[in-house]
């Protein structure tokens, strides 16, 4: 069966980075190119950007010069700068978004259900995040880690706090919502409402896990992007290992 290349970009959680996804590297199909944007290289390279448009636009300039369609997935905060980027694309009409995946956040349009949290103190801003689950557990007990995350976290979540939602544009490309069945950041029908955001078909998609489902269950999640991308045709690798 013949099925079309395709680039995909993974958007990582507040505090995560490219190494988020990379132990997806032997578990995408063939057909499927991942790329990724240097902004996700680190928090220095984010460091600059004052707001979610702003870093949301240099990633679509970025990408308006690719030539294979473009697959966006994004979880928690990267589903928002998925979500702004796939807008921005298809404002610029430079770049085809073939599919929106998303989970871990609410749909755009949507009012928090939970305070801002950037600008507690370091030791309440801690017990916010564990509390709601925005600290994988193995991390939550590792205080040298913690120190080091901690300020990075805080930054993105400015970010992702200050955003302002934009109504006056409509994707038409397929979107994917996947809900994570344990995740106490996010309810179903939040997942649910991100088909408002398309004129396209679709999908909602519920898995067994926690907030952090993407990292350390990830072979259901690329399972549900090969079969939307239509990629389950093409040789699949199993994935291993995942740290």
């Amino acid at each position: 069966m013949h099925t079309q290349n395709i680039s995909l970009i993974c958007f990582p959680h507040a505090g995560g980075s490219n190494a988020t996804y990379n132990g997806w590297g032997g578990c995408l199909s063939e057909t499927i190119r991942r790329i990724k944007p240097r902004c996700f290289d680190g928090p220095a390279q984010r460091a600059r950007f004052t707001d979610v448009g702003s870093l949301s636009a240099h990633i679509a300039e970025q990408l308006s010069h690719e030539n294979q369609p473009l697959a966006l997935y994004g979880h928690s905060m990267g589903a928002v700068l998925a979500y702004e980027v796939a807008r921005e694309l298809s404002i610029r009409n430079t770049a085809q978004v073939a599919h929106l995946f998303v989970s871990g956040r609410r749909a755009p349009q949507l009012a928090a259900r939970l305070a801002p949290i950037h600008d507690l103190s370091d030791q309440a801003f801690l017990n916010e995040l564990l509390a709601y689950g925005g600290i994988p557990d193995a991390i939550g007990t590792n205080s040298r880690l913690l120190n080091t995350l901690i300020p990075i976290i805080r930054s993105d979540l400015a970010l992702l706090e200050a955003y302002q939602f934009r109504p006056m544009h409509t994707l038409t490309c397929p979107i994917s919502a996947i809900y994570a069945t344990h995740d106490p950041v996010v309810e179903s029908g939040e997942l649910m409402a991100w088909k408002e955001r398309t004129t396209g078909d679709f999908n909602f998609h519920e898995l067994s896990g926690n907030h952090f489902f993407h990292c350390f269950r990830p072979q259901e999640l690329i399972d549900i992007i090969h079969h939307s991308l239509s990629a389950s045709g093409t040789k699949r690798i199993e994935c291993k290992n995942f740290v």
